[in-house]
């Protein structure tokens, strides 16, 4: 029996992403032929094919922007904020950029038990001794192997995809409500009411994103950190 090639990610992180932009492009510009049209079986099965398509472009765009250009290289690699060395209170003076202020979550360490126990792991299997994207990616595709660690896994990686796409689509929809009242007057306040509430939901669903971003690596090294060691294992089979 032919099973269905969908599943709830593709609605939750691609048609909702899709159906927000494509709503509030309709409100904005309502009175065009488009925003006005009547919606039929036909019409209707035709949007939702291009919420799904636009939904993927969303994607495409919301990854390298939000999570290369400004998770990885505004604020810092993930694997490599998860190894840093976690400051003492009142210790040390604070050098703390506003981005650490405002990400506080984002930016909070390992224990460094935890962090030992990777790298031991790590260096004892396959000699990976220093902190970065190939540590991440062994650990990442060890414990996508993990009966009990891949369907958390997936979990925090639907969470997170969800939230990048919605927290993109937000912002293009406080764009295109901002234009609207700009070029109708129409429900002005009324479109400039919901683009703010639009950038307010985008800007909530940013810290939502960058918290099980972060959530998806600590889980993997965790997992990794709760396993034996496959050559300690051998050793002592």
């Amino acid at each position: 029996m032919p099973t269905i090639p969908f599943t709830a990610y593709d609605f939750f992180a691609y048609l909702s992403a899709g159906f927000v932009v494509i709503g509030t492009g309709a409100f904005a510009y309502r009175g065009t032929a488009v925003a006005d049209a009547e919606i039929g079986l036909v019409e209707g099965a035709t949007w939702i094919i291009v919420a799904y398509v636009l939904g993927h472009v969303i994607s495409a765009v919301s990854t390298p922007l939000l999570e290369r250009r400004f998770a990885e290289e505004r604020l810092g690699e993930r694997q490599a904020l998860l190894f840093a060395r976690e400051k003492k209170t009142g210790s040390e003076p604070s050098d703390e950029r506003p981005t650490q202020r405002i990400f506080r979550a984002y930016f909070s360490p390992l224990p460094p038990d935890i962090q030992r126990l990777v790298l031991d792991r790590a260096k004892d299997e396959v000699e990976i001794s220093t902190v970065g994207k190939g540590l991440f990616l062994y650990c990442d595709a060890k414990e996508r192997q993990n009966p009990y660690a891949a369907p958390v896994l997936a979990i925090f990686l639907n969470i997170y995809g969800f939230a990048r796409n919605a927290c993109f689509a937000s912002a293009v929809g406080s764009l295109l409500l901002l234009l609207g009242a700009l070029k109708y007057e129409a429900d002005r306040d009324l479109k400039a009411l919901l683009a703010v509430g639009a950038i307010v939901a985008a800007a909530g669903l940013l810290y939502r994103y960058l918290k099980f971003f972060r959530l998806y690596a600590r889980e993997v090294f965790l997992f990794y950190a709760s396993e034996k060691s496959t050559r300690t294992q051998s050793r002592t089979d």
